[in-house]
């Protein structure tokens, strides 16, 4: 049984596709090289390809949305602290001023920041490995691959 969340599965996937397109086209030149060397450039690329992919939707997309959505929770919580109405958690003492509001609305919006970014940080896996590290392997293993070919 296979296990990926996300589009994990794209990482396998881009890699298998960039191995079979380049035996394709070793093949279909008629190639004196290796098929070792055709397949470890086509690792190479697929695995380049997964990596990239992998690092955009683990790692730079969660960045760019937890700080949006940071801006627009801070941008909610200064109105409600202009407002006076500002409040950690029901049962808990309402803050005394308005700079002891700010203070507490900071700290909220701090740890959710870090809740928010942890959560959404690498959902794209397959067997809980995210994406990105599919991709590296795959293209590690076609630099090697690469190498034997010219050797051999």
């Amino acid at each position: 049984m296979i296990i990926w969340r996300g589009w994990g599965a794209l990482g396998v996937i881009f890699v298998l596709i960039g191995a079979a397109v380049f035996i394709g086209i070793g093949t279909a030149i008629g190639s004196d090289l290796l098929i070792t060397l055709w397949l470890g450039l086509g690792l190479l690329v697929g695995g380049a390809a997964a990596a990239v992919l992998g690092w955009y939707m683990n790692v730079t997309r969660p960045a760019q949305k937890t700080e949006e959505w940071v801006t627009e929770r801070t941008t909610q919580l200064q109105q409600v602290v202009q407002a006076g109405q500002f409040q950690v958690a029901p049962g808990i003492a309402p803050p005394s001023s308005i700079a002891e509001a700010q203070s507490q609305a900071d700290q909220l919006v701090a740890t959710e920041r870090q809740q928010m970014h942890k959560s959404l940080r690498n959902r794209h896996t397959i067997y809980y490995v995210p994406m990105q590290w599919i991709g590296a392997v795959g293209a590690i293993i076609g630099i090697v691959l690469v190498v034997v070919g010219l050797i051999g």
